[in-house]
């Protein structure tokens, strides 16, 4: 039906190895996204659902040193993202509305140096709201460009126990922007982006705050076959 909306399904299974880099920064994404992730979809609704695996075996502190105690963790979680892009438009963008819901099973091991750790059991995780602005028929340099502004707002409505190390969710609220963006040189060949800002605020219950954090993901991706790519 003309002017009907599209709705479109992508599943995603991921096993993502890490370090524990900072202590309370809540989870982001962290190489979640990739090809393609300028966007150049049609207006429409768009459901993606993510399952991850995230794993931090040592920890360390402000120096880049072990800390004693074994620290372990690992979190398997499921993101479900609803993506609304409307055909209104603003500065040539179309404007998109982003809605979030994770759910998040942590469990760790060992101790900080003296302090145990602790996990709290499986639940609802921080679920983030934004608004975006996507364009889609840009060039650079002659080079097709299709990118994208957005603002993001984790809300601290997730699983919480203060007497827990490590929680479902955050606690505090984070304020997150993004600029994401996919450069096409020819029909096979793609280069994409995603530079990310947050800022958090405190920690009621345990008073601190986790610092700004900026983080990026890169790629380039080649199509070996029209339904494969390598990258």
């Amino acid at each position: 039906m003309k002017g009907a909306s599209r709705v479109r399904l992508a599943l995603c299974l991921g096993l993502l190895p890490a370090t524990a880099g900072a202590f309370g920064q809540r989870p982001l994404n962290l190489g979640s996204t990739t090809v393609f992730d300028g966007g150049g979809a049609p207006p429409g609704l768009l459901w993606m659902t993510y399952v991850q695996l995230v794993s931090a075996d040592r920890a360390l502190d402000q120096d880049g040193r072990a800390i004693p105690g074994g620290a372990r963790m690992s979190a398997l979680s499921n993101l479900n993202q609803l993506f609304y892009l409307s055909p209104l438009k603003l500065a040539g963008a179309y404007l998109g509305l982003n809605v979030i819901v994770p759910l998040a099973a942590p469990s760790v091991q060992g101790a900080l140096g003296p302090a145990p750790l602790s996990a709290n059991t499986a639940g609802l995780g921080d679920p983030t709201f934004g608004l975006a602005l996507q364009w889609n028929d840009r060039r650079l340099f002659g080079v097709p460009l299709q990118h994208r502004l957005e603002a993001d707002v984790f809300a601290p409505w997730g699983k919480y126990d203060e007497r827990f190390t490590v929680n479902p969710g955050q606690n505090f609220t984070t304020l997150e922007g993004y600029y994401a963006f996919t450069l096409s040189p020819s029909r096979r060949l793609e280069a994409s982006g995603r530079l990310h800002y947050a800022w958090n605020t405190e920690n009621a219950a345990t008073k601190r705050r986790a610092g700004p954090l900026f983080h990026a993901n890169l790629d380039a991706s080649y199509a070996v076959l029209p339904m494969l790519r390598a990258g």
